[in-house]
């Protein structure tokens, strides 16, 4: 099983089809939405309201909720899910899960941090680690640099955020990183 996280920016450029369209033809793929734009509007009310950071990490899992239900209603063969628990055997039959975390984290968890620190990186990190899976593929709306870098390197330039680095020192786990360049041919699983 390789859990996919699809970058909630990319509801702002033109690859967003095309990457749903690769990781939906994945037999085994489940798919753990960004928030994008609807995270964006939880940082913009956090910093004028100054609510706190576990009521943001909480409004920012339903921003994940969004996007999740956008892309199921962009494919067919896409199915949302709430429940961890219930993705391997919706893979088992063929489906695509879309990870809906707001409903099963929304009480909180001891090992994920309701901060900034802590997004739909760390998240979909954590849901590999918790499905045994095999791999986890972060898709950017941006190409990460040349030559190989690091996690850390990644975390530093803000490709991924910043407790994804530690977290997978606790959960070590096969992770690419990809952005446009990357993108399969059509038709091309990915």
């Amino acid at each position: 099983m390789r859990v996919i996280k699809l970058g909630g920016s990319l509801m702002q450029g033109p690859w967003l089809r095309a990457w749903l369209g690769a990781v939906s033809r994945c037999p085994d793929a489940v798919i753990v939405p960004g928030g994008g734009m609807f995270a964006n509007a939880v940082r913009e009310a956090q910093d004028f309201w100054e609510f706190s950071e576990d009521v943001a990490h909480r409004m920012a899992l339903l921003a994940m909720d969004q996007f999740g239900l956008m892309l199921a209603a962009m494919d067919e063969r896409l199915v949302p899910v709430s429940n961890a628990a219930m993705i391997p055997g919706l893979v088992g039959i063929g489906h695509v899960p879309v990870w809906l975390p707001a409903t099963e984290l929304s009480g909180g968890h001891p090992e994920i941090h309701e901060s900034w620190d802590f997004t739909s990186d760390s998240l979909s990190l954590w849901l590999a680690a918790t499905l045994a899976a095999d791999e986890l593929i972060l898709v950017k709306s941006a190409d990460p640099p040349g030559g190989n870098p690091g996690i850390q390197q990644l975390a530093d330039g803000g490709i991924v955020d910043a407790a994804f680095p530690a977290l997978l020192g606790r959960f070590p786990m096969a992770v690419r990183v990809l952005g446009p360049a990357q993108l399969p041919a059509p038709d091309a699983p990915l």
